[in-house]
């Protein structure tokens, strides 16, 4: 609501995991960075297990509020190290 088509964005329209294809597909854009598809993929169902919590309404336990923050800061780390911008 409020955006006209010309804002919206494909990116826009992305769950999580649709994230995780993208890198996946595109492997050797993201590899030097990353280094682990096995890893990125752990860090995106941490995020998404927290997302899916929230998003409907769940409760959400102190573990698993920590491994998202994990994943995020993870995730920090790997654009840093990257030098992609923010």
């Amino acid at each position: 609501p409020g955006r006209s088509m010309d804002d919206v964005q494909v990116l826009d329209h992305c769950t999580i995991f649709d994230h995780f294809k993208i890198i996946k597909q595109n492997w050797s854009d993201f590899s030097d960075p990353i280094q682990s598809k096995s890893q990125l993929e752990e860090k995106f169902k941490k995020i998404s297990g927290y997302r899916n919590s929230a998003g409907h309404f769940r409760e959400i336990d102190e573990l698993q509020s920590k491994e998202a923050e994990t994943a995020l800061l993870w995730f920090k780390r790997v654009f840093d190290a990257a030098e992609i911008p923010k």
